[in-house]
């Protein structure tokens, strides 16, 4: 997917909706809910019987950054914002396996849920996937099909999109600080460099209409309004990769 001038506005954290189905005779109260915004971070679903199958759908955002580049792996301050552009996860839980296909890489993924060097993966798209697996505690297998209209390699972190919507796809629990430190880490187990948290910590925290002051060392979130009258506008002038780059050296 490619662009050059993108108006985009500010979103939600991701978005994650459950449905179910079960054998005839047990009970399925409570499944197949959405959660509120607030909650959707961080609860991955009802506990739920063996022989239920529980598909869901996943929403994470990508993000653009306002002010404070290259602050964020020194502790300093961010401004980042999510934007309309998702990387998208349909599935269903299953097994002791990760399964995952996208329609923009030709070969998919295959995990056990115990991977102890992400970095060696094939595809190479596979070790962000499972570098999340790596560092999540008691990850559930899954089985999706993965979609994104986030351009890759644009600067706006289809990567940390990607780790974030694994990570509630592998049921993660906890708070969008507690996810955003599980995905920097994948990533920087799965890409070998020394990232900071704010793309993670952007998608997972999101507000809409709000960009988002962080404190990188603090690890704290203030939301700020973005005034109605000011637009963001995104114009893409080449791909952009820190795999290979002199970004580890500088850090």
């Amino acid at each position: 997917l490619e662009f050059r001038r993108v108006l985009f506005r500010s979103v939600d954290e991701p978005k994650v909706s459950y449905s179910s189905s079960t054998p005839v005779g047990r009970d399925a109260r409570g499944m197949g809910q959405r959660y509120p915004r607030d909650e959707t971070a961080s609860r991955p679903g009802p506990r739920l019987p063996s022989e239920v199958t529980v598909s869901m759908r996943i929403l994470s955002p990508g993000r653009v950054n306002l002010i404070g580049d290259h602050t964020d792996y020194t502790g300093g301050l961010v401004l980042p914002m999510t934007i309309d552009r998702y990387t998208e996860i349909h599935g269903r839980r299953t097994g002791d396996v990760v399964h995952l296909t996208s329609v923009d890489e030709p070969e998919p993924v295959v995990l056990p849920l115990l991977v102890e060097h992400p970095e060696a993966i094939e595809p190479r798209w596979g070790r962000y996937v499972a570098g999340v697996v790596a560092e999540m505690d008691h990850p559930h297998g899954f089985v999706g099909d993965i979609t994104t209209d986030i351009p890759i390699g644009s600067g706006l972190s289809s990567s940390a999109a990607l780790e974030v919507a694994v990570a509630l796809a592998l049921g993660f629990e906890g708070s969008p600080i507690e996810l955003a430190q599980v995905c920097r880490r994948a990533e920087q187990r799965a890409s070998g460099v020394p990232c900071g948290i704010m793309d993670q910590l952007c998608i997972a925290a999101g507000v809409r209409d709000h960009a988002l002051l962080i404190d990188c060392g603090e690890l704290t979130i203030d939301p700020v309004a973005i005034p109605d009258d000011v637009e963001i506008v995104v114009e893409h002038i080449a791909h952009r990769t820190l795999v290979g780059s002199a970004y580890a050296d500088r850090v």
